[in-house]
């Protein structure tokens, strides 16, 4: 499923996660159904399908339980992506304090896991959040503890993330050349990494951000 998704085969991704969820099902293994809720919602999620989406994260994290044990799974755990996938989708459905809450409990699940790479990767969606909320200090602080995590465990893909998430914030500051210099040189490695373009394309707005004014610069960017 992920091999499709990075490769915007849609199709085919939600193909193979509701073929997963079938196998979890006749199973009844409710990790496996964990993951398999986390993939079909990705898949759905990445095509705007958000209502859908939204109802798969719910029952994937309604049936988390943290004492789970997920050995052949993937990349970060799939009970807290359920969370940071319901946070995004609150604010695209225009719940922002909701999103809010989502976010932050995502990232006490995260930390309590202590797994380097679920933490960078949900400190990175919730520098996203912030950078759709227009908020530069606290996108700092997430993108900041994003990147530290990814340097002491070289974690390339989120480390790109974490890089034009506090390069955009440290535009929206009034430092527009030193948030250019991070999203321009190594943040812009991230275009070549999957998904993580989205935060890359969600900055590149702040080429333009050369107004001496940050009120005014915020009030260019694009609605969130």
């Amino acid at each position: 499923m992920l091999h499709h998704l990075n490769l915007l085969e849609m199709e085919k991704a939600q193909h193979f996660a509701e073929e997963a969820l079938r196998v979890a099902e006749r199973l009844d293994d409710a990790a496996r159904l964990v993951g398999a809720h986390m993939a079909l919602g990705a898949a759905l999620f990445f095509q705007g399908k958000l209502e859908p989406a939204l109802a798969h994260f719910r029952r994937g994290f309604e049936m988390f339980d943290p004492n789970m044990q997920f050995p052949d799974w993937p990349g970060s755990h799939p009970g807290v992506q359920c969370q940071f996938y319901l946070a995004l989708i609150s604010w695209m459905l225009g719940y922002p304090d909701r999103s809010l809450d989502e976010l932050r409990a995502a990232v006490r699940s995260a930390e309590t896991l202590g797994h380097p790479l679920t933490l960078a990767q949900t400190l990175c969606f919730a520098a996203l959040v912030h950078i759709f909320r227009h908020e530069p200090s606290a996108a700092a602080d997430y993108a900041g503890r994003a990147l530290r995590i990814c340097e002491e465990h070289r974690i390339a893909q989120y480390h790109a993330f974490a890089l034009c998430a506090n390069g955009w914030a440290l535009g929206a500051s009034g430092e527009s050349e030193k948030g250019l210099a991070q999203i321009g040189t190594r943040g812009g490695q991230a275009t070549v990494l999957g998904r993580t373009n989205i935060c890359c394309w969600r900055c590149r707005p702040m080429r333009n951000w050369r107004s001496a004014n940050p009120k005014r610069r915020l009030r260019r960017s694009p609605p969130g």
